[in-house]
């Protein structure tokens, strides 16, 4: 079995790779793995993967990457984690690729490319908008579904950040009212929802429940630690400042098995996928 992860740095499986900036450890931790690791010793399978998750992607460019990919190599299941809505993807004509950012990115030395910044604060001033985000997002959700559609392939679909029915009810677009996923599994509960009141565990069906608690211990249960020293400055911009991407936004091992064992039971309980398990 060949499987195809795409997404964000949570698929890619940023800070998992610590201080030492060990990729070995990253790769083995990153729920990619895991999820091979996992049906390879439920089912005795020989199941392969490739990951091309990228930190800081937007999900026009997880979209294209997919299908680009996909074009090109051929796979039994793909598993695609969609990434926050505000991110949008911008083509440099003098740079000649593609950038994805969003409103929050240019603060932090993501982009030191000065016309890039000037565009991404300019959208941020004239263009944003939470139903644009969300008109997006079902608009990449939709050309997905029809992609794997038309070519036969099944297919799981997660995101980063589970929303609440208010804020799905709340956007009108074409685009949700055509997909068969209006409602993506998310790995964190809703941050606009849950960070302006108190909440406790149980409140959110999102795959990584006590990421926003305010009891750090409980939050550290699925995140990764900040890794930073006192001399390490996020906002610096310097690239040789390779500690600044340590400060625990990300899913750690626990937060990676957790994901890759909510792929395992969408992969399991799927009716067009149970032929490729044994026993089931």
């Amino acid at each position: 079995m060949k499987i195809l992860f795409s997404g964000d740095s949570f698929c890619e499986g940023t800070e998992l790779d610590g201080l030492e900036h060990d990729m070995d450890q990253r790769d083995r931790l990153r729920y990619s793995n895991v999820v091979k690791e996992y049906l390879n010793d439920l089912f005795g399978l020989e199941v392969t993967f490739d990951n091309i998750g990228y930190s800081g992607y937007s999900n026009d460019e997880i979209t294209r990457d997919t299908v680009e990919y996909c074009e090109k190599n051929e796979i039994d299941v793909a598993v695609v984690q969609f990434s926050h809505p505000q991110r949008w993807s911008y083509y440099s004509e003098l740079n000649e690729r593609w950038f994805s950012m969003d409103q929050y990115e240019h603060f932090y030395g993501c982009h030191p490319e000065h016309k890039v910044i000037e565009i991404c604060e300019w959208w941020d001033a004239n263009v944003k908008s939470r139903t644009l985000y969300i008109d997006n997002f079902y608009k990449n959700v939709f050309l997905l579904e029809q992609y794997f559609k038309a070519n036969n392939i099944p297919y799981v679909f997660l995101q980063l950040e589970e929303w609440t029915p208010k804020e799905i009810e709340s956007c009108n677009t074409i685009w949700k009212e055509l997909v068969e996923h209006k409602s993506v599994k998310g790995v964190t509960p809703s941050q606009e929802e849950f960070c302006s009141r108190e909440y406790y565990v149980g409140e959110t069906d999102s795959i990584c429940p006590t990421w926003w608690m305010k009891d750090e211990e409980l939050m550290r249960e699925y995140r990764t630690l900040d890794q930073r020293d006192e001399k390490t400055e996020f906002a610096t911009g310097d690239e040789e400042d390779t500690h600044r991407w340590l400060g625990g936004w990300h899913p750690g091992k626990n937060g990676h098995i957790a994901i890759a064992k909510w792929i395992i039971q969408e992969m399991t309980s799927d009716e067009k996928l149970q032929h490729l398990f044994p026993g089931i």
